[in-house]
């Protein structure tokens, strides 16, 4: 089961049901397997997380950065060796391992440069992990992983799981955030500075709750940005740039939106800036990155509805605000893009 932005979904939006694992699951095609690999050390590139439909299995599909058009993946992962099932968050470290949120509950990292039926290096499942319906990931300097746990908000409240760099198997977390003190509801998203401070966007009610590096346990946050100016509604995932500066997308009642807080926004204060309208092609947008030179980079888990190949990406330049057009759309039935909700750049 997942919840998206407000809704829980269990078979997909528009009948299409999302896979697990235990289906059968096709591994990359003949074009795709065809396809020179890219070598992302050398230059960006961009990785989504693919949640799949009735008929298309869950992913990873990888972009070089300057992709745009109805553009094949440079490099698929996929097949019942990878144990992906119903993907959500997506994040890449220095070395570019790819580290992916599963809904069986589970972290499954991949090496570098992996692609087709490729098994993963290092797995995070079982009881002691605490995951729980986990959405968002991130990693900090020294490639510890944050996971936001969405649980279910009515029975069991939701967290973050912070695991050490290099966890694998039936590991306890090293940080577990949770309880009525956090403030974390909904949560449908999670980002780490360089300095350890963690932050939490959470969808219900629209909210952004920032926590003390190193926290754990039932602990307050030591500040979050809410209110009717933030415009805060229906948060999907949430990132930083280089210079602290928040980012959050969301999509609220068919109204979708980027907008961009201060480093040391607090309270109920206005965004520096907000990305929204007919020409942004933001449509259902369920994750959003950032890069080393301030461009947006937003993931749309469909487009019109939840179909086989009705993702897409969207990018903006750095600095967009208001009704702006992106300076890339990445969409069509070549992308493989399907249910396309985690992000990230690197």
């Amino acid at each position: 089961m997942r919840r998206y932005t407000g809704l829980i979904i269990a078979t997909g939006l528009a009948g299409c049901s999302f896979l697990s694992n235990s289906q059968n699951i096709p591994g990359p095609s003949a074009a795709s397997r065809a396809l020179p690999l890219t070598d992302c050390s050398k230059s960006a590139c961009i990785y989504i997380a693919n949640g799949g439909t009735s008929s298309i299995a869950p992913t990873v599909t990888v972009y070089a950065a300057s992709a745009t058009g109805n553009a094949a993946p440079i490099r698929t992962i996929a097949g019942s060796k990878t144990k992906l099932s119903a993907p959500e968050g997506i994040a890449v470290d220095a070395s570019r391992k790819i580290y992916v949120t599963n809904d069986t509950p589970s972290v499954t990292v991949y090496a570098a440069g992996a692609s087709g039926n490729a098994a993963p290096a290092q797995d995070i499942t079982g009881s002691k992990t605490l995951l729980d319906n986990p959405h968002g990931i991130a990693l900090d300097s020294a490639d510890n992983v944050y996971v936001d746990n969405i649980a279910d908000p009515v029975s069991v409240p939701a967290s973050i799981s912070v695991y050490a760099a290099g966890a694998s198997g039936n590991v306890a977390p090293i940080q577990d955030i949770s309880g009525s003190n956090t403030q974390l509801n909904g949560v449908t998203g999670v980002a780490t500075n360089s300095g350890g401070t963690i932050f939490a966007g959470n969808s219900d009610p629209g909210k952004i709750t920032i926590y003390a590096a190193g926290a754990t346990g039932n602990v307050k946050p030591v500040r979050s940005i809410s209110g009717s100016k933030t415009q805060l509604n229906g948060l999907a995932g949430v990132a930083l740039d280089a210079t602290g500066k928040v980012y959050v997308v969301q999509t609220e009642a068919s109204v979708s939106s980027v907008l961009v807080f201060g480093s040391k926004a607090s309270g109920n204060v206005k965004p520096l800036t907000a990305i929204s309208g007919s020409k942004t092609g933001l449509t259902f947008p369920s994750g959003i990155a950032v890069d080393s030179a301030g461009k947006i980079y937003v993931s749309n888990a469909f487009v019109s509805c939840e179909c086989p190949n009705n993702g897409s990406v969207v990018v903006f330049a750095t600095g967009s605000s208001g009704n702006v057009a992106p300076s890339q759309v990445i969409k069509g039935s070549s992308t493989q893009l399907d249910g396309s909700f985690g992000i990230a750049v690197r």
